[in-house]
């Protein structure tokens, strides 16, 4: 069974790195569900965490497709530290062999190195696309020594048609904010 995990910010981020900034949700449960790792079965509501102040439909919109959402408040390190709990009990009875993570953030080496010593496969959802605005490689160097060796990489870029949402704006946010798309 797999465990899923999604760093919303993080994925913004690597998003814009890839060209687009309207994430179709739906696709990305989809994928993360069905094609990321080698198992078929997952934990009820893969997490993903998402700014306290995000919008009602767009909370009622994630919750509706199968995630849990989990809020944080704005630049606090929250989201990580959400994850991070929630990947540290994880109960071995459930009989988890596999996490899967959205995010290139360096924070969750520590955490995914531990459930690899517990014998679970990582797989690491994230891109090596720049950064438009500065440059720097969404996945930093210090991720080379894990990626292929103690963690599987998926490049998010593979899957970046797939990703763009390009349906209408329904009562969401402002684009370019952090919680931009809405499902009906």
């Amino acid at each position: 069974m797999k465990a899923i995990f999604v760093d919303n910010g993080s994925l913004k981020f690597m998003c814009r790195g890839l060209g687009f900034r309207r994430v179709d949700y739906k696709a990305l449960f989809q994928i993360l569900t069905s094609e990321v790792g080698k198992e078929d079965a997952y934990l009820k509501g893969p997490l993903i965490t998402i700014e306290e102040d995000a919008k009602p439909p767009f909370i009622r919109a994630l919750r509706k497709i199968g995630f849990e959402v989990a809020l944080y408040t704005p630049k606090t390190g929250q989201d990580d530290e959400i994850i991070i709990d929630r990947i540290s009990k994880l109960d071995p009875n459930l009989a988890v062999t596999e996490i899967i993570l959205v995010s290139a953030d360096f924070d969750y080496v520590e955490i995914l190195s531990a459930m690899v010593a517990r014998e679970m496969s990582v797989y690491l959802v994230a891109t090596r696309a720049k950064d438009a605005g500065d440059g720097r490689a969404m996945l930093g160097q210090r991720y080379d020594h894990f990626l292929g060796k103690v963690f599987h990489f998926v490049d998010l870029a593979q899957y970046k048609d797939r990703l763009i949402f390009r349906g209408p704006r329904i009562n969401g946010p402002p684009s370019g904010g952090e919680n931009e798309k809405e499902h009906k």
